[in-house]
């Protein structure tokens, strides 16, 4: 029995780290490509930054009326103990106002394939925030305000459009920067909405700041940490993916 599910993916640097850099195809405002894990066909979606452009991502995903949503990416800690590469799949999320559990059967039987394959992840609140905490203390103040232990930039709003369509979505993060690592703004402002780089902003940056490669260097083996965790995720899925579906409808 084939099925149609869905994956969103914030950045280009994510996709095609996991994805491979072929084949993606641009479908209407957004890169697309297919992936079939055994009888399962996955429309992968490349969203670029914020939530709008999630929503809008996953508006189109759901056209094809998938059986399941899943967002992979990174995010960041707000909690000591939180290393690069450690995997989060929150059992609930919020955007600092409103906070809903995410509960899935398709979503648990994902965890108990990674559970029962040696994967360890941590659970807790996922808060989506509209802008980079990028020091230390936006971490520890939205930590404080949201009792979060992670944070990105996308989720909460692909969860709202697969509540509103019913559609069981599920979250897989991975931890780039830790709760005391600095990301700098004059890095992350020189990505474009849809995630690319803007490469001569990106040059003069750094040549006016040459103090930052070594931040820089730092941040590439943290999120080099973090999409191998989703590597091993995703080929577990890629094994495993239809039972957990199909057993889950049944």
């Amino acid at each position: 029995m084939k099925q149609v599910a869905g994956i969103v993916v914030a950045l280009p640097q994510e996709a095609r780290a996991l994805f491979g850099r072929l084949g993606w195809n641009r479908s209407g405002e957004f890169p697309t490509k297919a992936e079939r894990f055994q009888d399962t066909f996955f429309m992968v979606a490349i969203s670029g930054q914020g939530v709008e452009r999630a929503r809008r991502a996953t508006r189109f995903l759901l056209k094809a009326d998938p059986i399941f949503v899943l967002n992979f990416g990174v995010a960041g800690a707000l909690v000591p103990g939180l290393k690069s590469g450690d995997l989060v799949i929150p059992g609930s999320i919020t955007d600092g106002r409103n906070t809903y559990a995410i509960g899935s059967m398709p979503g648990e039987k994902i965890n108990a394939i990674l559970q029962s394959n040696g994967i360890r992840f941590q659970n807790g609140l996922l808060v989506t925030h509209p802008e980079v905490a990028s020091s230390p203390s936006d971490k520890e103040n939205l930590h404080n305000s949201t009792g979060a232990i992670a944070v990105d930039m996308e989720a909460f709003g692909i969860y709202q459009e697969c509540r509103s369509a019913r559609v069981p979505f599920h979250i897989v993060k991975a931890i780039t920067d830790t709760v005391d690592q600095t990301v700098p703004l004059s890095v992350t402002s020189c990505l474009s909405e849809t995630g690319h780089v803007k490469l001569a902003q990106f040059t003069l940056n750094i040549i006016c700041r040459p103090w930052l490669i070594p931040r820089l260097i730092e941040m590439q083996k943290s999120f080099a940490a973090a999409v191998y965790s989703l590597e091993q995720v995703k080929l577990l899925l890629s094994i495993n993916i239809s039972r957990a579906l199909i057993s889950s409808s049944e």
